[in-house]
């Protein structure tokens, strides 16, 4: 268990908290250990449900739906694609993630005459992690991350996570 809290640990000093269905700002990245072959993981389990959001400043005002729910539901989809099924008991598998928002992000913008200049633009990030139900390694895990646009609209924001997190599970 020391294992698995060390490498939430890990993935979250990397990510970098950094929903228009426009998504060319979005990131990701995944990568799964060299030591297992994931298509012989067939069930799942939720391991610390995460209903995380991390906002330090406390200036995330949320949206009109539940974004945490809708972050499990987006990735047990993806889930569900590849095969996996959730387990009630003893699974292959634990799964969790955190979402986490970053309101006060500074970074460089160029306006149209090639003067850089810096500006607000709040940033959020999703990481996943999937760990070894028997020996709590972690053997995969995924971050996205991209700008956080208050003025979309919640059907926008969704398509944004599904997006990011389509992508993600990809190579999963």
């Amino acid at each position: 268990m020391k294992k698995v809290l060390l490498a939430i640990a890990f993935v979250l000093a990397v990510v970098s908290f950094s929903g228009c269905t426009e998504t060319s700002d979005i990131k990701v990245k995944s990568e799964k250990s060299s030591k297992v072959d994931l298509k012989g993981y067939k069930s799942y389990e939720w391991f610390i449900a995460a209903q995380v959001v991390v906002d330090e400043n406390n200036k995330y005002k949320g949206r009109g739906y539940d974004v945490d729910l809708y972050v499990q539901n987006a990735i047990t989809k993806q889930l569900v694609k590849k095969g996996k099924v959730e387990a009630t008991t003893d699974p292959d598998f634990l799964v969790s993630y955190v979402f986490g928002v970053d309101m006060d992000r500074i970074k460089e913008k160029v306006d149209k005459d090639g003067k850089a200049y810096l500006e607000t633009i709040p940033e959020a990030a999703i990481a996943v992690l999937v760990i070894d139900a028997h020996n709590s390694k972690l053997i995969w895990a995924g971050v996205a991350e991209g700008e956080f646009r208050k003025e979309l609209s919640d059907e926008e924001s969704m398509k944004r996570i599904d997006y990011a997190i389509k992508k993600m599970f990809s190579e999963f």
